[in-house]
Order: C-alpha cells, then structure tokens, then sequence
C-alpha cells in the first residue's frame, strides 16, 4: 500500500512538473521580448534582490518588479531582455 502513494505521489509531481515546464516553453517562444530598464534594486532578503524595470510597449510606459529573486544586484541603468505575456 505504501508503494503505491508513492507513486501516486511520484505521478502527481511528474504531472505537475511537466505543465510547468509548457508554460515555461510556451512564455519562451509566444511571449514578447523587450529591452527593460532598471530603475532600483532592492534587497529583500540576505543575497536576494528584487529589481524594478521600465519598459515601453506601444507607446506605454509600464513599470514592474521582477520575480526571479537574484543574488546579485543588476546596475542601476543597464538595460535587461524580459519577456511577458
């Protein structure tokens, strides 16, 4: 019996990791890349950085943080590729 809630387990992480990934490929090939400015990094915890990026589509302007969580900060004034959907 045991055997089999792990690999009922085991089954649903696999389900679970395989719709993550799609998403991830589908962002990839049918989101929209564009150049971003950051505009401040933060700290929010010890060695994770939080970045607020500027960027323009159509005409407007949008800003936003990011969600990668980064270890380092990035330049104040560089310019990044994101993509959204």
């Amino acid at each position: 019996m045991k055997e089999i809630i792990w690999s009922l387990l085991g089954v649903v992480i696999g389900i679970a990791a395989a719709v993550y990934m799609v998403r991830l490929l589908l962002l990839k090939y049918k989101g929209v890349k564009v150049n971003a400015e950051v505009t401040a990094a933060k700290e929010v915890k010890k060695d994770n950085y939080v970045h607020t990026m500027k960027y323009i589509v159509d005409g407007e302007y949008f800003e936003a943080d990011d969600k990668a969580g980064f270890t380092q900060p990035f330049e104040v004034g560089s310019f990044k590729t994101i993509i959204y959907d």
